[in-house]
């Protein structure tokens, strides 16, 4: 393998890890200061059903759903084969962000559990598709 490829490679990583920062850590338009985090697993995601509107729900679960969704095929197609260390490099990448978050450095963002478990999810279904596009279970006749 070419050191050029390697190179791009990385590359297109790089410029979605940049694409998920631009989405999570800057803030919010119409909130200040930094939010109490969510540690309970779950909780946020039943008080989103309770108290927000149907929009709100499709948006909040979709977007945290497909955020990592992009990374996760990138790191499997272009970096490694193994689906596990794409996901383990994605749960971290998805920690990072809460952590920066909690970390109150982005007005209106909080640290949410929540939103890591929904980001793995993406990733994993993502990988799924992929890989039922890829190798379909009833092969080709």
């Amino acid at each position: 393998m070419s050191r050029g490829y390697r190179t791009w490679r990385w590359a297109a990583v790089c410029v979605y890890l940049v694409v998920i920062a631009l989405f999570t850590l800057t803030p919010r338009r119409g909130t200040s200061g930094a939010v109490t985090p969510n540690f309970a697993p779950l909780d946020s995601l039943i008080a989103l059903f309770r108290w927000q509107t149907r929009r709100g729900v499709v948006t909040n679960i979709t977007g945290n759903l497909l955020l990592f969704a992009p990374l996760a095929v990138l790191l499997r197609v272009l970096i490694t084969r193994s689906a596990t260390r794409v996901l383990i490099v994605v749960m971290a990448a998805s920690v990072a962000v809460e952590a920066v978050q909690g970390l109150g450095w982005t007005d209106g963002r909080h640290a949410n559990v929540d939103d890591v478990l929904l980001n793995v999810a993406g990733a994993a279904i993502a990988l799924g598709i992929r890989r039922l596009l890829r190798d379909p279970p009833f092969g080709s006749n």
